[in-house]
């Protein structure tokens, strides 16, 4: 029974095998030279047997079998073929121009690199690719690869002529890979590597070590840019863009190392980043284009060039296998791009200065899926529809600024600060909600919400309160969110009284210091300190008694009878524990003998500001608008009288941002202030 079991077997084996066989078919029989007749084997119709010679395109079906590998080395005498099937691999080492192989058009394909195939350039003498005839066909299947090791001669050739998206002989699959494996730089003027055939995706792989890459004209890669483990390429030359359009992996080193303004750019609708190697992104960043679709394969860290770069998201950024990591790198997500799939396991890492912004960020919440490592997702939720749309950039770290030392607050504070800034300052109406990653306190122990949580409002030295709201690790805004800075969330007890709008003021030879306090818990005093050095030597100047618990807005004032000429102000807030909480700084000059500026509002303004000055005497004096780059643009003069002054200036026609007006009246005072002009 067993002996014809395996005599079954032996002839169902031996069947499998001819199936596809036809007489006059070539297969090789181990390691051969091409031109060798011993080391082939002919199909005679019933069975493989010696073939006597070795083929040519005059007969069937020539197979390198997997496994075994043919050497093409010929001076002279070049061989025609066709209907060639690579599954081994053949090395094509022509020693002369005579040797080169001619590829004739037969049936079907001419040459198929089959799955593990490899047809590959190797020489020390000149060396082209197959003379293709009229109508022949090369068709490279998946996990097939054409590979040029050297560029001797003529062969540096090999990367624009037969990937060249005008090759139209030859047929790349998905997953077909030509391999670049030497040192040299191949052609990036102006060249466009594979069809752009949507349908099929091959892979263009670098496996050596190439510097100085690039021109100042266009190259595209209608495919997958590969680097090998151990290979690297440093995109430093030319001003041109680099276009891959289905993406990097990269498992070596992909680098842009100098200055040149240059960007890398995704197009494709099936596309990757990915690879555990290094990427130095160029100057001007990474794009992916809107239609595009950009799969996150792993983990991935993006180190800057000579400053920060951006990553600009214009398409799709699909995330769910991986974390990208910023450093000191931004990410732009804008108007027609978005992020999906975030996660626990899948976000985007803000570990220093680099930020996460969204653009036109109005009619529906916005998710920013952030966190301070791979391990901790800390994302943010804009919900901006009640305001008008800006762009938002945020970004979180495990670091809280201007952290309280009491070990009560500490328990009842999130170790997360998010910052959080908008473009353009006024218009905004947001309930933001936090989430923390990790329910850690400042103490480093398990965080334990209370019944009535806040968030925390940055305002230069300690934080305003905001009421919140708490479910499952996330605290949300119980009302909008109009001023943006670093954000934390808290249990209320560690924020005791929630301080907004503080001002100050000149009134002839006082000063006055105002503020609203929307919500008040165990407030016994506040307390106002001065200073004439900024943040240093604070002396308390007055104290006003809190008007007792209250949840609706009160407003206190303090007017200072014997200022400086330049004072700083600031209010210690003391609860009936004893506890002290500490607000923003504002600063106000006196005139103390000559012209100047007292006040300038508003700030935010859309359509005008008024000037407040004071003047000791009648005479000229002019007002300049200034850019941050110091450019005038606009200007304004008037006839001072003695005493105190007003000047409206027409701001309507300027753009939204940052300008300086500049007080000058012919002597040597040239009083500077800064404004926010809105749209």
């Amino acid at each position: 029974m067993k002996k014809l079991l395996f005599t079954l077997t032996t002839v169902l084996c031996s069947v499998f095998n001819l199936i596809g066989q036809v007489a006059g078919d070539y297969q090789s029989n181990g390691a051969v030279s091409f031109t060798a007749a011993t080391n082939w084997q002919k199909y005679d119709g019933a069975m493989w047997a010696a073939a006597g010679t070795f083929p040519t395109a005059a007969d069937g079906t020539i197979t390198i079998q997997a496994g075994h590998t043919a050497s093409y080395l010929l001076a002279a005498g070049g061989i025609a073929l066709d209907q060639l099937v690579i599954k081994g691999t053949l090395i094509y080492m022509p020693s002369a121009a005579p040797g080169i192989m001619t590829i004739a058009d037969g049936a079907g394909d001419d040459i198929v690199i089959e799955s593990g195939g490899i047809l590959r350039q190797t020489t020390t003498a000149s060396s082209t690719f197959p003379i293709i005839t009229s109508g022949a066909t090369v068709r490279v299947k998946t996990g097939g690869m054409i590979e040029a090791t050297t560029t001797a001669g003529s062969s540096i050739n090999w990367a624009s002529d037969v990937v060249a998206a005008t090759a139209s002989a030859m047929i790349w699959e998905d997953n077909a890979v030509f391999l670049w494996n030497n040192n040299s730089n191949f052609s990036t003027s102006n060249r466009i590597y594979f069809p752009n055939a949507t349908t099929t995706i091959p892979i263009f792989r670098v496996g050596g070590t190439l510097s100085t890459v690039g021109a100042n004209s266009i190259v595209t890669f209608n495919g997958i840019f590969e680097v090998a483990s151990g290979a690297s390429i440093d995109w430093s030359n030319g001003t041109a863009n680099r276009t891959f359009r289905n993406g990097i992996r990269n498992s070596g080193s992909f680098l842009a190392t100098t200055t040149t303004a240059n960007k890398w750019i995704i197009t494709g609708t099936t596309a990757v980043f990915g690879g555990t190697g290094t990427f130095r992104l160029p100057l001007n960043g990474l794009e992916i284009v809107a239609g595009s679709t950009v799969t996150l394969e792993n983990d991935i860290t993006v180190t800057p060039n000579s400053a920060s770069s951006t990553i600009l998201v214009n398409g799709v950024l699909k995330l769910g296998a991986g974390n990208l990591t910023l450093g000191i790198n931004n990410l732009t997500v804008g108007t027609t791009g978005s992020i999906t799939m975030p996660s626990a396991t899948s976000h985007i890492v803000t570990n220093s200065t680099g930020s996460v912004k969204f653009q036109n960020v109005q009619a529906t919440p916005v998710t920013f899926p952030i966190g301070i490592s791979v391990t901790s997702y800390d994302p943010v939720i804009i919900d901006n529809s009640a305001g008008t749309a800006d762009e938002f950039s945020v970004s979180v770290s495990s670091t809280v600024p201007y952290a309280p030392s009491s070990t009560t607050k500490k328990n009842n504070i999130i170790a997360r600060a998010w910052d959080i800034n908008e473009a353009v300052a006024g218009g905004s109406s947001v309930i933001l909600s936090l989430t923390a990653g990790a329910l850690t306190n400042l103490n480093g122990t398990a965080f334990t919400n209370s019944a009535s949580v806040v968030l925390g409002h940055g305002n230069g030295l300690t934080y305003d309160i905001i009421p919140a709201t708490y479910s499952a690790g996330t605290f949300t805004s119980s009302g909008f969110v109009t001023t943006f800075s670093p954000f934390i969330a808290a249990n209320d007890v560690a924020l005791p009284v929630e301080l907004s709008n503080i001002k100050g003021s000149v009134f002839g030879k006082k000063n006055r210091i105002e503020w609203t306090v929307n919500s008040e818990l165990n407030i016994d005093k506040y307390t106002i300190e001065r200073s004439t050095k900024s943040n240093k030597e604070w002396v308390a100047v007055g104290e006003i008694s809190s008007k007792g618990n209250s949840t609706k807005a009160e407003n206190y004032s303090f007017e200072d009878n014997a200022p400086e000429c330049v004072g700083y102000y600031r209010l210690r807030v003391k609860d009936f524990s004893g506890k002290n909480q500490v607000s923003n700084v504002v600063s106000l000059a006196q005139t103390c003998g000559r012209t100047a500026i007292t006040a300038l509002s508003p700030s935010p303004a859309r359509e005008k500001i008024t000037i407040q000055f004071e003047s000791l005497t009648e005479k000229d004096v002019t007002f300049n608008v200034m850019d941050m780059t110091g450019k005038i643009v606009l200007q304004s003069q008037t006839q001072a009288k003695e005493g105190i002054n007003y000047q409206a200036v027409d701001i309507s026609a300027l753009a939204s941002g940052l300008y300086i007006i500049r007080f000058e009246d012919g002597s040597l005072n040239q009083d500077v202030f800064k404004f926010t002009k809105i749209n």
